[in-house]
């Protein structure tokens, strides 16, 4: 099972983010409210996250002191740095992630969109490979019995292109 470390002070965003990250099959997520404790949940792990989501402006340790220590500690899992801010403040981040050999996954804008974390995070993450897979079966052998459904696909039928 895939380990995330969310880094994010705004107390909205970060759950915001954590229910993205659920609804794609992501249960093992590790939340702190600043940098200063994202870094000592770090330490705490038995294995390092697969990968750490940080915000860029937080107090007590911002997402540049995230990622000189993730580079100190020599993380080999995947980065994605967001903000809704200064996106220079981003990018110098993302140059010393790139200059201390960090495995960028992507940096992101604030508000996230689910689709394009869920992209970023596909590639990373083979159990996320199969929840898409496993879960897409789901969906539509569940589908198949529901009214709403069937209504829908007798419509589409009624309207393919030839």
């Amino acid at each position: 099972m895939s380990r995330i470390l969310l880094i994010e002070d705004d107390d909205i965003c970060r759950r915001i983010v954590e229910i993205m990250l659920k609804n794609l099959g992501l249960m093992d997520i590790v939340c702190a409210e600043d940098g200063e404790l994202g870094l000592k949940l770090f330490d705490r792990m038995d294995t390092p996250p697969d990968v750490v989501i940080s915000d860029i402006f937080m107090p007590n340790k911002d997402g540049i002191e995230i990622v000189n220590a993730l580079v100190e500690r020599k993380f080999s899992g995947g980065l994605i740095l967001m903000s809704g801010a200064d996106p220079s403040m981003v990018q110098i981040a993302q140059l010393i992630a790139v200059r201390g050999q960090l495995k960028i996954l992507a940096t992101l804008r604030k508000p996230l969109n689910e689709k394009a974390l869920a992209n970023v995070l596909h590639g990373q993450l083979p159990s996320l490979n199969n929840w898409f897979f496993v879960n897409f079966t789901v969906i539509i052998c569940s589908l198949r019995d529901n009214p709403v459904f069937q209504n829908y696909q007798k419509h589409y039928e009624g309207h393919r292109a030839v």
